[in-house]
């Protein structure tokens, strides 16, 4: 095996455990660390009346666990930061400037979802701790709006410009898979719904930052996290790396001068 290849195979392996990751283990944090301490009454506060005082009060009681979820979020996105390379590698063989928009995007998008997670970890711990010590309600109040603004910022960063960017990776590699062929359709189609989901998730989250979900936020993330763990699958099993010619445009047809010619 080639030095190429393994690197490659390595790549697909990070993205089926950041699938995994988002699939099965955030649910499952949240379930059985997260649940029995408060934290989904808390985020049902900010759900029901965009209250962020019961968030911070549990942040302020439970660090440890506020803290250890934003890094068992963030790992997804940091290991599938490495995917679109490999996926370019790929689809335009041999191409310099091919694939390049959907490179960056894909790279800045994963990178925000990461980025704002990591940010969320210090700024939701500040505001916590000033919550909690404030002497009066109006300044649990402003500190609570305080924070609904800094969670906006949060929310902008990740869910809408990080999605737009995951968006537009997911839509240019799918087409490309279609003109290649070097996937499989259905994994193509797979790839433009799971764009279409990040879309619909990222244009409410637009007009309304501080909201918590929407109603194709869940959704949008189950399809990415199976997007990532087929994506892995694919790239653990390939045994060859495509040469140019496998991609490489059809000849442009002869001019009637040319052929008269010979």
């Amino acid at each position: 095996m080639s030095e190429a290849l393994a690197r490659l195979r390595l790549r697909g392996g990070y993205a089926i455990l950041a699938g995994i990751l988002l699939l099965i283990g955030v649910p499952i944090f949240q379930a059985l660390v997260l649940s029995p301490t408060g934290y989904v009454n808390a985020v049902n506060a900010i759900i029901d009346h965009r209250n962020f005082g019961p968030l911070l009060s549990w942040a302020a009681a439970r660090p440890f666990e506020s803290r250890l979820f934003r890094v068992f979020e963030v790992i997804p996105f940091l290991l599938a930061l490495g995917l679109p390379g490999p996926l370019r590698g790929l689809l335009w063989p041999g191409q310099p400037r091919g694939g390049r928009v959907a490179l960056w995007a894909g790279r800045i998008g994963f990178a925000l979802f990461a980025l704002a997670l990591f940010i969320g970890m210090f700024t939701s711990a500040a505001s916590a701790s000033s919550y909690v010590t404030a002497q009066s309600g109006t300044a649990r109040q402003a500190i609570a709006l305080d924070y609904a603004g800094r969670y906006a910022i949060e929310t902008l960063l990740s869910r809408v410009l990080g999605g737009i960017g995951v968006t537009i990776f997911l839509v240019i590699i799918s087409l490309r898979m279609v003109r290649t062929r070097q996937f499989r359709l259905w994994f193509a189609y797979l790839g433009i719904v799971c764009a279409a989901l990040q879309a619909a998730t990222a244009l409410p989250f637009a007009f309304g930052p501080a909201q918590a979900t929407t109603p194709t936020s869940g959704l949008a993330f189950v399809f990415l996290a199976l997007w990532l763990i087929i994506a892995g699958v694919l790239l653990v099993r390939l045994r060859t790396l495509p040469t140019v010619s496998e991609t490489a445009p059809d000849p442009a047809p002869e001019s009637p001068s040319t052929s008269s010619a010979s």
